[in-house]
Parts: structure tokens; C-alpha cells; sequence
């Protein structure tokens, strides 16, 4: 049985992630997500996550889940320093 993975493990996905689809890992973390729960393709995910933008009212991913028949928006923050707290407006 294999232990969960920890913040370290979890971030250095992301970072891998990030250098695959040229990405920030702010934007890496949204397709992170969204493969990793909800199984979408890593290039459709990177591309969504890519069209992050300054007026998108805070929305970091749309996709449409098809198994629940959902359309899924997402808001994501990845702190470049984990050890002090996110601000309340992220």
C-alpha cells in the first residue's frame, strides 16, 4: 500500500506539469486538478488552463464533465511560498 502524497509531492506534479505545457504553476495547478480529479487529458486541461486571462472574473478553468453531465469552473491558487497563509482576496 503506497502512502498519499504530501504538499512536496503534490507541488512537484504541478511543477512537471508546468515545464510539459509551458505554464505558470498558477495555471498548472487548475489543469493539475482537473486531471487529477476528474480524469480530464492533460492537453485538453493545459489548454483550458492556458486561457486564463486579466478579465475572466476569476475563473482559472471551464469544462464540461460528462460523467455527472456538469459544466465545471474553477478558481485555483498555487502559492509560490506554502509556508504562510493565502490571502483572504485569492
Amino acid at each position: 500500500m503506497s502512502a498519499a502524497p504530501n504538499l512536496t509531492d503534490i507541488l512537484t506534479s504541478i511543477d512537471e506539469l508546468a515545464a510539459r505545457g509551458q505554464v505558470s504553476r498558477e495555471k498548472a495547478f487548475s489543469a493539475w486538478y482537473a486531471i487529477n480529479f476528474y480524469s480530464i487529458d492533460e492537453d485538453d486541461a493545459l489548454d483550458a488552463a492556458a486561457a486564463d486571462g486579466g478579465n475572466d472574473q476569476g475563473i482559472d478553468l471551464v469544462f464540461v464533465d460528462e460523467a455527472s453531465e456538469s459544466l465545471m469552473v474553477i478558481q485555483a491558487h498555487c502559492p509560490g511560498n506554502t509556508t504562510k497563509p493565502t490571502p483572504k482576496a485569492k
